[in-house]
């Protein structure tokens, strides 16, 4: 599973039909389970995801490993566009928060663990 950031301001946009809307156009049919939205897309044989809060999304996936390569691209192609549509940020731009955010965690981890030496 993974968390995903949300652009500011666009969440709103998520509540309510909003993210299974935003499932259905990109990737396909939606199905709710309790607070999950699953769908599936060739390779992908299941996406599962539920709004966390506003700034932010949870996703989960399997994939099919056995899938020709034409299913495994159509299945990149709409995971990409559904976080495209989801979060509101390029694949670019969720790379780079993810990196300053990995950066971020490391230097604080840093931190306690030289205070916990003196």
């Amino acid at each position: 599973m993974r968390i995903y950031e949300v652009k500011r301001g666009h969440g709103k946009c998520l509540l309510g039909d909003g993210l299974p809307d935003v499932i259905a156009e990109t990737v396909g049919q939606v199905e709710r389970v309790q607070e999950w939205y699953i769908s599936h897309h060739a390779a992908l044989t299941r996406l599962a995801v539920r709004l966390v809060s506003k700034s932010e999304i949870e996703v989960d996936t399997t994939l099919d490993g056995g899938a020709s390569l034409e299913e495994a691209t159509a299945a990149h192609e709409a995971f990409n566009s559904f976080l495209a549509a989801a979060t509101g940020f390029t694949a670019k731009q969720r790379a780079d928060r993810a990196k300053r955010k990995a950066k971020a965690e490391a230097k604080a981890q840093a931190e306690a663990d030289a205070q916990a030496e003196t």
